[in-house]
């Protein structure tokens, strides 16, 4: 195409050029409803696999961002394990040992609870930190951001494609791809609440594994208090053991 051309194309569609500009911050918009505001809440997470079940009950602080605490009320074999994430660090404390351990870089993609999340999924930061992001298409109200991994970015994927509604910028679907391309595992989104002032929280979803029929985990808020602010104090390793102020 001759370079006039090439003008002439990006002035009768600016919104296409913006659009591309602006992918960061559509997926900037997803991710806080992902992550939602400082908050106190309780989680359901209910974990299915062929011919068996397993749900746990979890009370959650969370700092808005990238700082949350975990805690397990139920099962009552389990009660009072804890799970800090703070930035990119993660650490687990077992009461039955009342010992608190930091996990390793390499633990961060094993199961949270043997469901089909990992504890990068938790840490919710690898998004902005290992993937550039582009707009791939928009069709009817939803619109979908392409993700490809930054150079030695130390992911599994090929690329992720994270499907938002249009008008609200709340996340709808979001699918993982292998680095043949094959889709290995997909997160429907399926209820959220709004906020006031045009924020959105995630409350619940479904994660499925894609290479493995019937494995799949199901997340539900069932009950969540936004706060002005939680305790820093919160988001420290002695927190695990003792709890949140």
């Amino acid at each position: 195409m001759k370079p006039w051309l090439l003008v002439l194309a990006w002035v009768l569609s600016p919104g296409l050029a913006l659009a591309q500009n602006d992918a960061k911050a559509l997926l900037d918009q997803a991710l806080a409803a992902l992550r939602g505001p400082p908050m106190a809440a309780e989680l359901e997470l209910a974990i299915e696999r062929p011919g068996r079940r397993a749900t746990y009950r979890l009370s959650i602080y969370s700092g808005g961002q990238d700082r949350s605490l975990v805690r397990v009320r139920d099962p009552a074999r389990m009660k009072g394990q804890a799970f800090l994430i703070s930035r990119d660090r993660i650490w687990v404390y077992d009461p039955r040992f009342r010992r608190v351990l930091e996990l390793p870089p390499s633990g961060k993609s094993q199961s949270f609870l043997g469901s089909d999340l990992s504890f990068e999924d938790l840490a919710g930061r690898g998004f902005a930190r290992d993937y550039s992001v582009k707009i791939g298409r928009a069709s009817g109200d939803r619109v979908t951001l392409v993700l490809i991994p930054r150079p030695n970015a130390p992911v599994p994927y090929g690329r992720l494609e994270l499907t938002l509604k249009a008008a609200t910028k709340v996340p709808l679907e979001l699918v993982y791809y292998d680095q043949r391309g094959q889709a290995v595992r997909r997160v429907r989104f399926t209820e959220r609440a709004a906020l006031g002032e045009g924020r959105y929280l995630i409350t619940a979803g479904e994660v499925e594994n894609l290479q493995r029929p019937g494995w799949r985990t199901r997340f539900r808020f069932t009950a969540f208090k936004p706060l002005d602010r939680v305790d820093p104090a919160c988001f420290t390793p002695t927190a695990l053991e003792r709890g949140c102020p």
